[in-house]
């Protein structure tokens, strides 16, 4: 339960994210991993690069677990261009996640 509502916070600010809704400085620590490849996958506009980790402290860090449950979700949500409507079907997406 509370993994599952620290995944939506992390989930709703990486949004905000890479929808402008933040400072410059936090979408700098992002990149969409089309702009490392030229394969025409739908997945590649919406995946996030997962960042090289050596230790366990950075894979604890904001920039690698935001990046892997941005990725984790589903494209229809990734695709989702209103706040409201992603924290709805990011909420009934985590209750089916627990069932």
């Amino acid at each position: 339960m509370l993994e599952t509502m620290r995944k939506r916070q992390k989930a709703i600010l990486m949004f905000k994210i890479l929808n402008g809704l933040t400072p410059p400085y936090l979408s700098e620590m992002f990149n969409h991993s089309a702009s490392f490849h030229d394969y025409g996958l739908r997945s590649s506009r919406t995946n996030l690069v997962l960042p090289k980790s050596r230790t366990d402290f950075y894979r604890n860090s904001f920039a690698f677990t935001g990046a892997k449950i941005w990725n984790d979700l589903p494209n229809s949500l990734k695709e989702e261009t209103s706040l409201e409507k992603f924290m709805s079907k990011l909420d009934h997406y985590y209750e089916h996640q627990q069932n």
